[in-house]
């Protein structure tokens, strides 16, 4: 199974990203300079944003779309009504 790795090459420094074998010993090959010695780096956590802290005050943007998607039901229903 392939995954994606940051890699920084021993020869010239340069960071790059690739895709490996989750077992494989050998590194990539440099982009920059095809030296074969790039050494896997540990990376940060990629998170989506969108599931975080909202700043209006909502835990995560998910509660924030279930309120408006409330919010616009209850609008509908009252148009409806109305409408009768």
């Amino acid at each position: 199974m392939l995954r994606l790795f940051d890699f920084e090459c021993r020869t010239c420094t340069l960071i790059f990203e690739d895709m490996v074998e989750l077992e494989s010993e050998v590194g990539p090959t440099c982009p920059k300079c095809d030296a074969v010695n790039a050494k896997r780096l540990i990376s940060g956590t990629r998170l989506d944003p969108r599931l975080g802290l909202d700043p209006t005050g909502f835990p995560t943007m998910g509660d924030k779309w279930a309120q408006v998607r409330r919010q616009r039901q209850q609008i509908e229903r009252k148009r409806a009504a109305e409408d009768r």
